[in-house]
């Protein structure tokens, strides 16, 4: 069937140009199966060409609000004539080495940018497309809609959709009353609805009854309906294609620049989350956790590894299926496939499960460890404890898997102790993956603090004030658009005093890593063992452990009650038990250890701390630093698709 209609679909920068959009991806799927052609532009990497890749992922990855400013002042200029200049003069920093060498880099831009726009509005013709979608997750509102406008005033007749995480909620409703280019914002996911969009705008039917849209009527008011029901059969579509990307960046001159990983989706919502949300955790306001099964997952990625020649796969799922641990992993273990795989998953697993997920090629995780104090960690409602976050960590580095985790500061309700304590631990893991920094909670859109502030002592403050000089729009508008909003907490004393000790931790734990700290624990043949320890320095000590010190110290590989832990071992290595009794107390044994940091004490439980560096501790260092630079982290990529 030769299709009647054709949509262009557009994602703007500040995508990753080393991640296809996947929700272009979905969506074309979707229209293809209602007989609805598509044409995928992934502009992202036409600019990420046009000022070149490093200083794009610079200037994408510091975030900082600069991203979203490059572009808004190309709308509100040539709008309303405000250049936004109060920005700059309240502007952060993002990265090089003076202020002055910043500004330099944003003048440059604003032609370039200029340029870029008007080029893109100007050489394509638009007008053949039935419709255009622009698809909007983090930093790409005002790119977005400097493009809209730009075509819009071209193609006054070509209907603009925009849809995607950012429309979510009240965000899209305040879009469209701000953004007069735009004609129709889908709040919700997008499969399913966009074909039946595309068929009425084309056909210039009604759109009052579909679900999940607000849209601007003839009589220029904005209208909305109500949401839906969310997406359930994410497996019904065929696998998705990514050729538009790799056509675009080998025109762009891109193909040896930057390194791809595909993405892909295995799940929706977070199975954690729908029943106990993380109080600072606004991801997405559809927390409903929906999954793939692992046969389909398996297939698109046999799939896109054939026909593409990559092996490198970015899960944008909010979490990882627990099932895969027993189905997905496993087979693809099973069937020897050399690849490199990143998931978020939830902290709390066993050894067995690390393990699965190194053999099943999940080289690269981020768990929400977000604190090593289990207090913190119980008002954010983790469901995790500190000591599961730093056994992870250590099984982690054991099996070659990257962490990316960051420590959040300033809950509602914590203790200036808690930071005290962090820091006086930190020296012990050195040798495990460190964060990548200290920094406060951000008040998001959907989240427990942001829907309930009063509940957590909070005081909302509304859009945060940078934001007021990038989209100069009334403060109710500006309030419902934005997704990070300010807030007042009163603290027993000031942030960034009692968390200082932490930050000033952290530094030191990523040149030790970096350096690198090891604690390796290695068999003797007399059945006892060795433990190199390099964390306070290059210079190595060394701790001898005879075969009953040993065979208690691998007990405490899993993190054991301290209460009732001997009296386990004692049951189940009564030999080694009277041994370490007759030399000396296990109580002597263990103050030893623990002053020595070769085991650690939290949350009531004993865990050894030193790690076996066989070939996968030793590749997983090298991933670490492989994985490191090219790709900007992406703190809150989702699978929506809308």
């Amino acid at each position: 069937m030769t299709p009647s209609l054709t949509v262009g679909l557009i994602s703007m920068p500040w995508m990753s140009p080393s991640i296809p959009s996947i929700q272009l991806a979905t969506l074309s799927a979707d229209l293809a199966l209602a007989g609805i052609a598509t044409e995928v532009h992934e502009l992202f990497l036409d600019y990420a060409a046009t000022i070149g890749v490093d200083l794009y992922n610079k200037l994408s990855d510091a975030g900082r609000f600069i991203d979203e400013y490059i572009f808004a002042r190309h709308y509100f200029r040539e709008e309303t004539g405000n250049a936004l200049q109060e920005f700059r003069r309240h502007r952060p920093r993002f990265g090089l080495r003076t202020r002055e060498q910043e500004d330099q880099v944003l003048d440059a831009l604003d032609y370039v940018t200029h340029d870029f726009l008007h080029n893109l509005a100007a050489h394509t013709n638009w007008s053949r497309y039935a419709a255009l979608g622009f698809s909007l997750t983090i930093s790409q509102t005002a790119a977005s809609m400097a493009l809209a406008r730009l075509i819009k005033l071209r193609f006054p007749e070509l209907p603009i959709l925009f849809g995607g995480s950012a429309c979510a909620g009240p965000m899209g409703t305040a879009l469209l009353r701000i953004c007069p280019y735009i004609d129709v914002v889908v709040r919700v996911e997008g499969e399913g609805l966009l074909p039946e969009l595309v068929r009425r705008l084309a056909a210039e039917r009604p759109l009052d009854d579909l679900p999940g849209i607000s849209f601007r009527s003839q009589e220029q008011v904005v209208k909305s309906t109500p949401a839906g029901t969310p997406v359930r059969a994410l497996d019904s579509r065929p696998p998705l294609q990514f050729d538009a990307y790799f056509a675009r960046k080998q025109r762009l001159g891109l193909t040896e620049v930057v390194k791809t990983w595909l993405p892909f989706e295995s799940s929706r919502g977070c199975w954690y989350g729908e029943k106990q949300q993380c109080t600072f955790c606004g991801l997405h306001e559809i927390m409903e956790y929906r999954g793939r099964t692992w046969e389909a997952v398996l297939a698109e990625l046999e799939l896109w590894s054939e026909k593409y020649d990559i092996q490198r796969f970015f899960s944008v799922d909010l979490i990882m299926p627990l099932s895969f641990y027993e189905t997905l992993l496993p087979e693809i273990q099973a069937r020897g496939h050399n690849w490199s795989l990143f998931y978020e998953i939830k902290a709390n697993v066993r050894r067995i499960h690390v393990e699965r997920l190194a053999t099943g090629g999940v080289k690269w995780i981020q768990p929400g460890i977000e604190s090593l104090d289990s207090e913190i960690l119980k008002l954010m409602k983790k469901g995790v404890s500190a000591v599961q976050n730093i056994q992870l960590l250590k099984w982690c580095a054991e099996f070659g898997i990257r962490v990316t985790w960051n420590i959040i500061s300033g809950i509602p309700g914590e203790r200036p102790e808690s930071y005290a304590d962090m820091a006086k631990m930190i020296p012990w893991l050195y040798h495990l993956y460190p964060p990548s920094g200290a920094s406060p909670f951000q008040l998001h859109r959907f989240s427990p603090y942001f829907d309930h502030p009063e509940d957590y002592g909070l005081t909302s403050g509304g859009a945060n004030t940078l934001y007021q000089s990038i989209f100069p729009v009334p403060q109710a508008d500006l309030d419902d658009l934005v997704y990070h909003h300010t807030y007042t907490l009163d603290r027993p004393e000031p942030l960034e005093v009692y968390t200082r000790s932490v930050v000033e931790a952290i530094s030191a734990w990523q040149k030790a890593f970096q350096r690198p700290a090891r604690l390796e624990l290695s068999d003797v043949s007399d059945g006892g063992a060795w433990i190199l320890d390099t964390r306070a320095s290059v210079d190595p000590v060394h701790y001898r452990l005879t075969a009953a010190e040993f065979c208690f110290y691998r007990y405490l590989e899993e993190a054991k009650p301290e209460k009732t832990g001997w009296t386990q071992f004692v049951a189940e290595q009564p030999q080694a038990a009277d041994e370490i009794e007759q030399v000396g107390s296990v109580h002597a044994l263990l103050a030893t250890w623990e002053e020595h940091g070769l085991i650690i004490r939290c949350d009531g439980k004993l865990l050894a701390l030193a790690i076996r560096y066989d070939d996968r501790a030793v590749r997983g260092r090298e991933h670490y630093e492989a994985l490191a630079s090219p790709i900007p982290y992406l703190s809150q990529t989702d699978a929506s698709t809308s």
